[in-house]
């Protein structure tokens, strides 16, 4: 696709609080379903605002929550065990007791993840909500008031939903 462009892009694997770039040396980056892993958000924030040019722009697709969602509500969620075929699946011993937390997750609300742009020099450009058209989501609706959309094919992971956050790096 980028041809003689391609290497114009860098996909970067490894510790999210600590990027092998240069500061301000990437126009934009791409978090996909993965900052919920990490073990401080505004720090994993801070980090790639630290190597994004001025204006630069972050995508993240990642899981959101409603902002009415009980702490207990968030804890069940951490707490689910993952199944025999996960874990055969991952090479883990099938009769491996790994919970979601276990396994690095976090859940957070809407609000939350705002608070996180906020407190990393982010502004929240455009947001959207896609959904699988399931039972599971068609009644269901942000509180956040955050446009939603349905699409027709799998999204994956925990939920059948995705949160989908533009952000600028705003300007020192």
């Amino acid at each position: 696709i980028l041809k003689d462009k391609h290497t114009k892009v860098k996909s970067v694997i490894g510790d999210f609080d600590n990027l092998k770039l240069p500061s301000c040396s990437l126009d934009f980056a791409i978090a996909w379903d993965s900052i919920h892993h990490s073990n401080n958000v505004v720090k994993t924030l801070l980090e790639v605002n630290r190597v994004l040019k001025d204006n630069g722009h972050l995508i993240i697709v990642d899981r959101g929550h409603n902002n009415s969602t009980s702490d207990a509500e968030i804890e069940r969620m951490l707490n689910i065990r993952y199944s025999e075929e996960f874990l055969i699946e991952n090479y883990l011993p099938k009769d491996k007791i790994l919970t979601r937390k276990d396994n690095g997750e976090h859940e957070y609300k809407y609000d939350q993840w705002e608070s996180f742009f906020k407190s990393s020099g982010f502004e929240v450009e455009a947001s959207l909500i896609l959904k699988e058209k399931h039972e599971k989501t068609l009644l269901s609706k942000n509180d956040a008031n955050i446009e939603e959309k349905f699409v027709e094919f799998e999204l994956g992971g925990f939920e059948r939903k995705k949160i989908i956050y533009l952000l600028k790096k705003c300007k020192k």
